[in-house]
């Protein structure tokens, strides 16, 4: 196991939070309600506005991740580093 994998499956906080690219402007004041009704955060950094969702992975479990050998390909090729709000969160950031 290599240190980024280590430190991954040490902190697994992109698994509990989904980020999702969000344009404001496009909402309805309803449906803006809807969102944040439901535990939506709205964030505007550099790279635009995004939706955040406290959302757990239904494979992480309190060992970590079920399926971390087989995981999707959108896991495997995240890089917290390059998402700003993660940067508090994200361990790889230790490597720097």
């Amino acid at each position: 196991m290599d240190e980024k994998e280590k430190l991954c499956l040490s902190c697994m906080e992109c698994c509990k939070t989904i980020a999702i690219p969000f344009d404001y402007f496009k909402l309805s004041d309803e449906d803006f309600k809807f969102y944040k009704l439901r535990g939506a955060k709205f964030v505007t950094i550099e790279q635009g506005p995004f939706m955040i969702l406290d959302l757990p992975c239904p494979h992480l479990t309190s060992d970590g991740c079920s399926i971390y050998k087989e995981r999707l390909r959108v896991c495997r090729e995240y890089d917290g580093r390059k998402v700003p709000f993660m940067k508090d969160k994200c361990k790889w950031y230790e490597l720097e």
